[in-house]
């Protein structure tokens, strides 16, 4: 391999770790990028919706249960809650408009 084509895999190398390191940081806080061009969609843990919240678990499992508030119901895997964050940003704008 060449000087100039060993620096390009080390570039290309190291955007990728940054990606990764990146996105981690993003889903340990609740706060993520914008949509991927896939359409995947991104989920939320419960310990994320808490952070982006502020809230404790036991006021998350109130809102869930107040039919008045409209909050989100989790998506439950493998007895884990699991939030579609498109859902959260939309009940969001809801909260907001309500205002």
């Amino acid at each position: 391999m060449q000087d100039g084509e060993s620096a390009e895999l080390e570039l290309s190398q190291m955007h990728i770790a940054s990606q990764t390191d990146t996105s981690r940081a993003a889903l340990e806080t609740g706060h993520t990028a914008a949509p991927q061009a896939d359409n995947r969609q991104t989920f939320l843990t419960g310990p994320q919706v808490q952070n982006r919240y502020q809230k404790s678990h036991v006021t998350i499992w109130r809102w869930i249960r107040d039919s008045e508030l409209a909050f989100p119901q989790p998506l439950k895997i493998n007895r884990l809650n699991y939030w579609r964050l498109s859902d959260l940003e939309a009940w969001e704008a809801a909260q907001n408009s309500a205002q």
